[in-house]
């Protein structure tokens, strides 16, 4: 499966666990979290969403590496 492949499915998991966390909120609102805590019902998910954000961090950064080595030529050196 190529890096652009898996890019597309972990947006697509990303904007997915985004919806599901507004969609809990609303239907759900506040929860009691213990010891008189009250947090989001879509805490839980904010997990997700950030290792799905961490993961297309990481494969946005390995494309623009590809690029660069494949198009030397379109990468603009600082010439100060």
């Amino acid at each position: 499966m190529s890096t652009r492949t898996i890019g597309w499915i972990t947006l697509a998991a990303f904007v997915a666990t985004v919806f599901a966390a507004n969609l809990a909120i609303t239907m759900i609102g506040i929860v009691p979290v213990g010891f008189g805590l009250v947090a989001p019902a879509g805490d839980p998910s904010d997990a997700f969403d950030e290792t799905r954000r961490e993961e297309l961090r990481c494969l946005a950064r390995e494309d623009v590496r590809l690029f660069a080595r494949d198009n030397p030529d379109a990468i603009v050196q600082n010439r100060g």
